[in-house]
């Protein structure tokens, strides 16, 4: 058996533990609890969204599912640490997925954990190459980290697929803002205000250029 499909078991005896281990909850008290969970959340009633979630979790405390959603929630309520720990438990459930993974890059640049999120990053995109966030966020760790090559190289990768994208392209206009390259910050800042015309990055860096021309 290969690695991957010995991974896609685990996931897949995780999963079926959320609804058949003693199956204390019914299925429909799970999807009552979801429903429930879902609608604070839209609410932004944060807490109750989680507590909403308690009896599953109390259930099934390795699920990849509940722990997916209360990481989410946790990072929501600005609980980091929670947060990691439950995304942690589903990288441990489904260890291929991308998803926890993407969400705990997410609290790493929360936190300013830039090598960390860095190193999070280069392991997705060793999974899935082109994987869309998971680029954008390596680009911005390595940026903040003053990787400005590297950060260049990761975004002129996507904008060979997604030239007229507003995230890359704004996030490319801050990089050639950050190392100085005003006149091509510039010219991709504004590129960005004919696709997004209220795009608050490109207006921000756009009216800072604009000041230091002046003041030169």
């Amino acid at each position: 058996m290969t690695t991957v499909s010995k991974n896609l078991l685990l996931a897949w005896v995780v999963s079926l533990s959320t609804l058949n281990t003693v199956m204390a909850l019914s299925s429909s008290d799970i999807n009552n609890a979801y429903n429930k969970s879902y609608k604070y959340d839209v609410m932004g009633n944060v807490s109750n969204a989680i507590k909403a979630l308690y009896p599953v979790y109390k259930e099934y405390p390795k699920g990849y599912a509940v722990n997916l959603r209360l990481a989410y929630l946790y990072g929501r309520s600005g609980n980091y640490a929670n947060a990691l720990a439950n995304y942690d438990t589903a990288i441990v459930a489904a260890p291929d997925a991308l998803e926890p993974k993407l969400g705990k890059m997410s609290i790493y640049l929360i936190q300013a954990r830039y090598s960390e999120a860095s190193e999070l990053g280069n392991k997705i995109i060793a999974i899935d190459y082109y994987n869309y966030y998971g680029n954008l966020k390596l680009a911005y760790a390595l940026q903040m980290e003053n990787h400005y090559d590297l950060s260049e190289k990761v975004l002129l990768k996507m904008l060979a697929l997604y030239p007229n994208d507003v995230l890359y392209l704004a996030q490319y206009g801050a990089l050639q803002y950050q190392r100085k390259n005003l006149d091509v910050a510039k010219s991709v800042l504004n590129d960005v205000l004919l696709f997004d015309p209220e795009n608050i990055t490109a207006q921000s860096l756009l009216k800072q250029i604009k000041s230091s021309a002046k003041k030169t």
